[in-house]
């Protein structure tokens, strides 16, 4: 059977099958393509920095969060910079991403949770 599939999901299945073996490097290349052609689309960024936090991979998520942020500065974008600063120990950055993401109406409780504990 020959399925033909758009480009764009054949390199998001690549970069799940890198991720699923542990091969960050490659896994990062396969979402990179799809961000260079479409930088302005901002699932490709979320589904990559989901997958690097997951791996414990921050200073490689932070690499995308920080664009992720100038081009959507949503919850998502906030939460995340919030808490990989602060695992990062960078406590006065964390804060202003965690009130940030605070602000958004989502009725996660974790953020305001994590922003008091970047006070201690």
């Amino acid at each position: 059977m020959n399925q033909e599939i758009p480009w764009e999901s054949a390199h998001a299945l690549l970069s799940d099958y890198y991720f699923k073996k542990g091969d960050y490097n490659n896994c990062i290349k396969e979402i990179a393509v799809i961000i260079a052609e479409r930088p302005y689309y901002d699932i490709p960024y979320k589904d990559l920095i989901s997958k690097l936090v997951d791996g414990g991979k921050l200073d490689e998520a932070m690499e995308f969060l920080l664009p992720l942020y100038k081009l959507k500065p949503d919850f998502f974008a906030t939460k995340w910079l919030g808490q990989v600063l602060l695992k990062q120990n960078k406590h006065k950055e964390a804060m202003v991403y965690l009130q940030q993401a605070v602000r958004f109406k989502k009725l996660i409780p974790k953020p305001g949770i994590t922003l008091a504990g970047a006070y201690f």
